[in-house]
């Protein structure tokens, strides 16, 4: 697939959280992530998670303006 994509790796994972970790798993203290509010339940869980645990901000969005996503984002 990555080959196919012009990539050069590319993962088989089993599930979508799975998916979820991996792709957060380069986020470390101090990184902010907005997400949509209407994603699945788990990825909430695991969205807090990282702030108690790894000191990641988290935010919702609605993903309705952009004006109230920038306003959300920090430096």
């Amino acid at each position: 697939m990555a080959k196919l994509e012009g990539g050069t790796a590319g993962f088989a994972l089993s599930s979508g959280m799975a998916a979820i970790q991996l792709a957060l798993s380069i986020l470390k203290p101090g990184d902010q992530l907005i997400s949509l509010d209407d994603l699945y339940g788990g990825d909430f869980r695991y969205f807090r998670y990282l702030h108690k645990h790894v000191g990641v901000d988290f935010d919702q969005w609605d993903g309705q303006r952009i004006s109230d996503l920038l306003q959300k984002i920090t430096p």
